[in-house]
């Protein structure tokens, strides 16, 4: 696998908890992957943001047997 160019973008938790923060970091930063739990997945939605269609977002879900 080969990455060209590649950050690692990190919220604080206050900043993690702000569904109007994250959006416009999302916006602003030009983010092109998202990784996120299904609560932050939940808060972005809940909280108005739309999504991008050209944006990779992936959920992680840690399942316990």
């Amino acid at each position: 696998m080969c990455v060209h160019e590649a950050g690692l973008h990190l919220a604080n938790k206050t900043q993690a908890m702000d569904p109007r923060w994250l959006s416009n970091y999302i916006d602003q930063k030009a983010i092109r992957f998202i990784q996120a739990t299904p609560a932050t997945h939940d808060l972005l939605f809940t909280g108005g943001w739309e999504g991008k269609r050209t944006l990779p977002y992936f959920v992680v879900v840690k399942h316990c047997v």
